[in-house]
C-alpha cells in the first residue's frame, strides 16, 4: 500500500485575512486618487509649462515677486540678510578697492558733513571764547568758572546761549513707545526710554485734567512743557508725536519751520512702518536724519558793555605775536635739551676735562682740558646731537692725561711700531714683542723714556730682523759628504764659507742685542751600512762642522755637535736620486735673551 504526499493548504481563516487587506488596499488606493487626484492631473499640466520657462520669463517676474512678497512681511529680508552679509565680507576680503569705490558716492558725503559740523562748531566755539576773553564782562565770567570750577567756554555758552535743542524724540502716539531718538552730544540716553515714558503720561493726565476741569475736546493736545530753564515742545501728528527738549527760549519758528515738517516728512515716508507697527522701533532708524535736523542752537550777538574790547581786527597781529612766542620758546628749549645732552656726551670722554658752560652773546660755549689723543669735540658734535656748530663756541687748553690707553697709544704715535712689533704697558713699563729693524729697535730704546707716562721701556722680547734672516739662512744651508767619510764633498767650498760668515754675524748681532745664541750641529747618513757605525760616522760629521767653526774665531762654548745617524734622513727614500743629501750636517739655532755677561 504506498503513502501519498500532501501539500499544506491555507486554512479558511487565513484565506480571509488576505481577502481584508487586499480590499484595504483598493480603499486606500481610491481614497488617495480622491484626494490627490485632482493636484496630479494640474501638475500634468504644468510640467509643459514649466518645462519650457525661459530664464528671461523668470528675470521679469522675479522683481515683482520680491516686491509683494517684502511688503506682506519682513521673512524675505530677514532670510536675505544672512547672505547679502556672507557675500558683502567675501566681497571685501577679495577685492576691498571695489567696496570701497562703490560705498564712497554714500561715505564722502555723509564724512565731509561731520567734519564740516564739528569745526564749524569749533569755529563757532573760539570765536566766542576771543570776543568775550578781553572785554571787563570777559573777565568776570573768567572769575565765576575759577569760582564754579566749569571752564571758561562753558561759562560763555552759559551766558550767550538763546536756545539750544538738547534731545529729540520720537513717540508712537496710541502706544507712547519711543521709536527714535538724538541727542546733541551724540549719547544714545540711557534713560530715553523712561523719559519719552514721562513726557506721554503727563500728556496723558494733562488732557484728562483739561477735559475734566473744563470740558475741554478729549483729543486736545498739550504743546508745551516748561521745566526752569528747559522747555519740552511737542508737534502732534496723526500717529507719531515730535517732542523736542530746549534749553532756553526757542522762537516759534522752530516749530514751524523744523518741527512740523520734520513730523509731516516722518509720517509720509514711514507710512507702511506706521501701519504696521508691532511694537519694534527698528523700522524708524531711517527718521533719524529727520530728527536730528532739528537739533538747532542759536547764540546772542556781543553787545558793547561800556568797557574795555579788544578789536577783533587786533587778534591777528597778537596771534602772530603769540605764535612768534611759542616758536621762539620751543626752540630755545629744545636747543638747552640738546646742548645738556652734548655736554653729558663731552663729561663721559677720556682725556677731556670740563672748567665752565654757559651761554654768551646768543652762544652755547664751553671751556675745559683736552688730550691730543682725546675725541675732537667738533665731530662728537656733529655725531651725537643735532645743534648747528655755529651755535657752539669751544675753548681747549692742550693737556697729557696719564690714563694708561691714552700713554699706550702716545707711545704708539711717538714710536710708530712696524706692523711685527707688539707694544704693552703695565704699570709704567712699556714692553714690546715681535721683530723690527735694528735702527728701530735702537730708536724706540732711546725714545721710549720720553713718552710722557714711560716709566721704562723693556725690548728684549723685539728681535733683530736681520738676526732671524741669518737663523733662517744657516737652518737651510746642508753641508754634504763623501760616502763614509766626515770629509766635505766636492764643491762645498762656498757653501763652507757662507757657514763661517753668517755663524759670525749671527753671534756678533746676538750679542749687540743681547741675546743668547745656542747653535747644534746635527750629523746625518743614509740609511746603507750599521745603525752603529752610521750613528758613529754623523757624530764625526757633526764635529768636524764644529771644529771648522771654532777655528774660524767662533765660540765652541755656544754651540753642540749631536749625531742622529740615518733616523731622521732629510729624503726618506734612500735609493732615489738626490737621496746623497742625507749624507749631510743641518742647523739647529735656538735664541735666548738676554746674553750672561761676557767675560773680558
Amino acid at each position: 500500500m504506498g503513502t501519498q504526499s500532501s501539500k499544506p493548504q491555507p486554512s479558511s481563516s487565513a484565506r480571509l485575512t488576505e481577502l481584508e487587506r487586499k480590499q484595504e488596499q483598493a480603499k486606500i488606493s481610491e481614497l488617495r486618487n480622491l484626494l490627490l487626484g485632482p493636484a496630479r492631473v494640474q501638475a500634468e499640466r504644468l510640467k509643459p509649462y514649466l518645462d519650457k520657462v525661459e530664464p528671461k520669463d523668470l528675470s521679469r517676474a522675479l522683481p515683482t515677486a520680491i516686491r509683494l512678497r517684502n511688503a506682506q512681511d519682513q521673512v524675505l529680508t530677514d532670510s536675505l540678510m544672512p547672505i547679502v552679509a556672507a557675500a558683502l565680507k567675501t566681497a571685501v576680503k577679495r577685492d576691498p578697492q571695489a567696496v570701497a569705490d562703490a560705498i564712497f558716492p554714500v561715505m564722502a558725503p555723509a564724512i565731509r558733513q561731520a567734519i564740516a559740523t564739528t569745526f564749524n562748531q569749533l569755529i563757532q566755539s573760539l570765536d566766542r571764547s576771543l570776543e568775550h576773553s578781553l572785554s571787563l564782562k570777559g573777565l568776570r565770567w573768567r572769575l565765576e568758572a575759577f569760582r564754579t570750577g566749569k571752564s571758561f567756554a562753558e561759562v560763555v555758552l552759559y551766558h550767550t546761549l538763546l536756545f539750544r535743542v538738547e534731545y529729540v524724540f520720537l513717540i508712537h502716539r496710541e502706544t507712547g513707545l519711543l521709536l527714535q531718538h538724538v541727542s546733541r552730544d551724540g549719547g544714545e540716553g540711557k534713560n530715553a526710554e523712561i523719559i519719552a515714558g514721562m513726557m506721554t503720561a503727563i500728556k496723558s493726565a494733562w488732557q484728562d485734567f483739561m477735559h475734566d476741569s473744563f470740558g475741554n475736546d478729549p483729543n486736545a493736545s498739550l504743546s508745551e512743557i516748561h521745566v526752569s530753564n528747559l522747555a519740552i515742545w511737542f508737534e502732534q501728528g496723526p500717529q507719531l508725536v515730535l517732542a523736542c527738549v530746549i534749553r532756553g527760549s526757542a522762537p516759534e519758528e522752530l516749530r514751524t519751520n523744523l518741527m512740523a515738517p520734520a513730523i509731516e516728512a516722518i509720517h509720509r515716508e514711514q507710512a507702511e512702518e506706521i501701519a504696521r507697527f508691532d511694537g519694534d522701533p527698528d523700522p524708524f532708524v531711517t527718521t533719524r536724519h529727520r530728527l536730528e535736523s532739528c537739533l538747532q542752537q542759536r547764540y546772542e550777538k556781543p553787545e558793547g558793555d561800556g568797557g574795555f574790547r579788544v578789536s577783533p581786527r587786533l587778534l591777528i597781529p597778537l596771534a602772530v605775536i603769540l605764535l612768534a612766542l611759542v616758536t621762539w620758546a620751543f626752540f630755545s628749549i629744545r636747543d638747552k635739551l640738546r646742548w645738556s645732552d652734548y655736554v653729558k656726551h663731552l663729561e663721559a670722554q677720556p682725556g677731556i676735562v670740563i672748567t665752565e658752560t654757559g651761554e654768551r652773546n646768543g652762544k652755547f660755549f664751553v671751556a675745559g682740558l683736552r688730550d691730543p689723543m682725546a675725541v675732537d669735540p667738533d665731530r662728537l658734535l656733529r655725531e651725537t646731537s643735532m645743534l648747528s656748530p655755529s651755535k657752539v663756541e669751544g675753548r681747549w687748553e692742550a693737556y697729557q692725561t696719564l690714563r694708561p690707553d691714552f700713554i699706550l697709544a702716545r707711545a704708539k704715535a711717538i714710536l710708530a711700531p712696524p706692523d711685527s712689533v707688539t707694544l704693552t704697558l703695565k704699570d709704567g713699563m712699556l714692553d714690546a714683542t715681535g721683530s723690527a729693524p735694528r735702527q728701530w729697535i735702537s730708536e724706540a730704546r732711546r725714545l721710549a723714556l720720553a713718552v710722557p707716562g714711560v716709566t721704562g721701556f723693556r725690548g728684549n722680547g723685539v728681535i733683530d730682523e736681520e738676526i732671524l734672516q741669518l737663523k733662517a739662512q744657516m737652518e737651510n744651508e746642508v753641508p754634504r759628504f763623501i760616502v763614509g767619510t766626515s770629509q766635505f764633498a766636492a764643491g762645498q767650498t762656498e757653501t763652507r764659507d757662507r757657514l763661517i760668515a753668517d755663524a759670525r754675524r749671527l753671534f756678533a748681532l746676538a750679542d749687540a742685542s743681547s741675546l743668547n745664541v745656542r747653535m747644534t750641529v746635527v750629523g746625518h747618513t743614509d740609511e746603507t751600512g750599521p745603525a752603529e757605525l752610521n750613528d758613529r760616522l754623523s757624530q764625526e760629521r757633526a764635529a768636524s762642522v764644529k771644529a771648522l767653526l771654532v777655528a774660524a774665531g767662533l765660540d765652541g762654548g755656544r754651540m753642540d755637535a749631536m749625531g742622529v745617524g740615518s733616523r731622521e734622513p732629510l729624503q726618506a727614500n734612500s735609493g732615489a736620486p738626490g737621496s746623497e743629501i742625507n749624507r749631510s750636517v743641518t742647523f739647529r739655532v735656538a735664541l735666548e735673551g738676554p746674553a750672561p755677561p761676557r767675560k773680558s
